[in-house]
């Protein structure tokens, strides 16, 4: 489709007063744009043209010279002060140089700034490439901030959600009230953040588009031009810097704080000053230099913290309602095995709930993919289920108490001996574990990591010799309630005496505290995509999901 009359460039250098002609082309030494007709009229006086798309991406504000004169005087005509380290016309802005010594034609001060060894060039190149990479420290800095009151918001929340748990009538009232001051105070910030974001941008554009014109100068206009729109850059990017040191002196760091109680009793002696706070800080200015810390702003999460709980009665469980083993898969089905000839599911994203019926009683559920998953039944085998036909495929007869899958190997445990199959039935390798598990995962190299409620044993994927990495006497009164991997091949283990989830070092036997103050937890299961971790509390009463 053509283009409108409106958004069309006509020739500004056509003679006619009813001037047609679009424009396709852009004279350096005119500053205008001209038409085809016109073009070797132009060149004939030795101008430099080039297409008008190329310059579209120039800042023309930077192209003009000093003159003021009726009639604009040639640019060759312009001398430059090195006294005053300034270009101006003789004709109309001389009065400023009368008694200056050291002045030059504009042909001889702007000789050599197209080289490569062009100090002016060579400087004003790597001062607006600093100036914007502050810029973009700036914007960065900002959505950190943004982000981290996001996440403060969050957690405040969560605290308030938890608190709730204990005193839920009382705190009904409350968690709406802090609610609407975290959102009011979080959008107070993100609104002038917003601001200050699109303040900073709009600056670093300006200076890209500076640094546009500066290579499309070089590369295509006279020296003479170069030197004049080099020095009006250089004024600008001088302007710019002080705009910068004194727009990031105004800038400021929020950050949000709740003052909660930590238990109950403590709450309720202060659930009347409770307030979400707001505070202000003063940031670290950095200097209107390119900045090279930018490795040491990076904030490496090292706790896991809560996204979700859940309680059982909101899956129909049935009259037990209580959930004894779980896993999920990619599309964040969450399956639970409870006290019936069933299992429960339950999508987080859509929130969505639903049951499959079974042949028996499930002992333990493993997805294979976002589509289906195994099902061991213990004594009674292994099944593969479909979870859009639900339909039931028995695929295993010996007994089967805890299930795994990995590059399609099936891996379960049969009394005291770890077994591997082929979906086909076929037996891979039986390899005795002399102990009953009821607990094992998988790692990316093929390991087998199994567990009763005392210890967990490592079976290599080569040899499957069986090591110990957590001993019974190094346990002390831990009892282990399941155990899982994450992405990155780390194990982890849940304490049910302690009320914990522990995470094993690689290639140690110690174990560091992940999670903390969990009410009984019993199993847990790791998504090695988004590495949260699913744990079950209360004794299969609650449903938590944490991210690692």
């Amino acid at each position: 489709m053509a283009l409108s009359e409106s958004y069309k460039t006509f020739c500004g250098s056509c003679p006619s007063v009813e001037n047609n002609n679009t424009a396709e082309l852009w004279c350096f030494d005119c500053l205008k744009s001209i038409c085809s007709e016109c073009k070797e009229q132009h060149l004939g006086k030795c101008h430099v043209i080039i297409p008008l798309s190329e310059a579209e991406n120039l800042n023309k504000s930077v192209l003009t010279g000093p003159c003021t004169c009726d009639n604009k005087c040639s640019k060759i005509s312009f001398l430059h002060c090195k006294s005053h380290d300034e270009i101006y016309c003789p004709l109309c802005t001389a009065e400023n140089h009368i008694n200056c010594t050291e002045v030059q034609r504009i042909e001889k001060a702007a000789k050599g700034c197209h080289h490569a060894s062009s100090v002016l060039i060579n400087d004003l190149e790597t001062k607006l490439t600093d100036l914007k990479e502050n810029y973009l420290q700036l914007i960065e800095e900002q959505e950190l901030n943004l982000t981290d009151l996001n996440f403060q918001k969050y957690l405040i929340k969560t605290q308030v959600s938890d608190f709730r748990k204990d005193i839920n009538e009382y705190l009904n009232e409350l968690e709406i009230k802090i609610g609407n001051q975290l959102d009011r105070s979080y959008e107070q910030c993100r609104t002038q953040m917003t601001k200050n974001i699109n303040t900073i941008q709009q600056r670093s554009n300006m200076l890209s588009s500076l640094e546009n014109t500066l290579h499309l100068l070089i590369e295509h206009a006279s020296e003479c031009c170069t030197f004049i729109a080099a020095k009006n850059i250089d004024r600008v990017q001088g302007e710019e810097e002080s705009f910068f040191e004194t727009f990031q002196e105004g800038l400021k760091k929020f950050n949000l704080s709740f003052s909660g109680g930590k238990t109950v009793d403590d709450l309720k002696k202060v659930l009347k000053t409770l307030e979400v706070k707001l505070e202000v800080k003063e940031r670290n200015m950095i200097s209107s230099r390119r900045y090279t810390g930018l490795q040491n702003s990076v904030r490496l999460q090292t706790a896991a913290y809560r996204l979700y709980g859940y309680d059982s009665t909101e899956f129909d469980l049935g009259e037990d309602s209580r959930i004894y083993k779980s896993c999920w898969t990619p599309k964040r089905d969450i399956i639970m095995v409870g006290n019936e000839r069933a299992v429960w599911t339950y999508n987080v994203n859509k929130k969505s709930k639903g049951r499959i019926d079974l042949g028996d009683f499930p002992e333990d559920v493993y997805a294979v993919d976002d589509k289906t998953f195994l099902v061991a039944m213990g004594k009674n085998g292994l099944s593969f289920v479909n979870m859009t036909t639900t339909r039931e495929q028995h695929i295993l007869k010996s007994f089967s108490d805890c299930v795994a899958y990995h590059n399609d190997v099936i891996y379960t445990v049969d009394e005291k001996k770890l077994v591997l199959s082929k979906v086909n039935e076929s037996i891979m390798k039986i390899k005795s574990i002399g102990f009953h598990a009821n607990s094992l995962c998988v790692n990316s190299k093929g390991d087998v990591y199994v567990s009763d409620n005392k210890q967990i044993c490592k079976l290599d994927s080569e040899s499957y010799r069986k090591e110990v990495v957590l001993a019974e006497k190094a346990n002390g009164s831990c009892d282990i309630g399941g155990i899982t991997i994450d992405k990155d091949d780390q194990l982890y283990y849940s304490d049910k005496t302690n009320g914990l989830i522990m995470r094993l070092k690689h290639n140690s036997k110690k174990a560091n505290v992940i999670i903390g103050n969990l009410q009984n937890p019993l199993g847990i299961a790791c998504d090695s995509i988004t590495n949260q971790i699913l744990v079950i509390t209360d004794r299969g009463s609650s449903i938590e999901i944490w991210q690692l």
